[in-house]
């Protein structure tokens, strides 16, 4: 991921980004402020307990005004309708893994990764100190925010 960020930073000719790798939990920002903070289909991987812990950290490293960006498996519906959004979710699988994520993948994901239902993680992005600008969701299952520091 950070290889496509870079080259794309490089094709629109911005000199000033610097993409850092680092852990949620473990990262150890040592210059200023960020400006902007961008995760995709890594927040899932925690825990919901984690995963307020991890937007206040990075809440605690950004400036206010400063822009966090977040793609993830996120659902977006009510536990009632779990049995129909996942069965639209699993019919739309690809058959080949080599074309995307198959039916088997998808199960996995339900039974051992941390995605969150929406109603759940914006409170958390409110409470970690951030403001909602955007919320965008695909098929009730895939989610992409735009926050802002406060």
């Amino acid at each position: 991921m950070l290889r496509v960020v870079r080259d794309r930073a490089t094709e629109a000719r911005l000199d000033n980004l610097d993409c850092v790798q680092g852990g949620f939990l473990s990262y150890r920002h040592v210059d200023g402020p960020l400006d902007a903070v961008y995760t995709r289909n890594a927040l899932h991987h925690l825990p919901d307990f984690w995963k307020g812990r991890a937007l206040f950290r990075m809440a605690e490293m950004m400036r206010t005004g400063g822009v966090l960006r977040l793609h993830d498996l996120i659902y977006d519906f009510q536990p009632f309708e779990a049995e129909r959004v996942f069965g639209t979710w699993l019919d739309g699988a690809a058959e080949d893994s080599a074309r995307g994520y198959t039916r088997e993948d998808l199960v996995q994901h339900i039974r051992t990764e941390h995605s969150t239902f929406r109603w759940l993680l914006e409170p958390m992005l409110v409470s970690s100190g951030f403001q909602v600008v955007t919320a965008d969701f695909r098929a009730s299952v895939y989610g992409a925010y735009t926050c802002v520091k406060r």
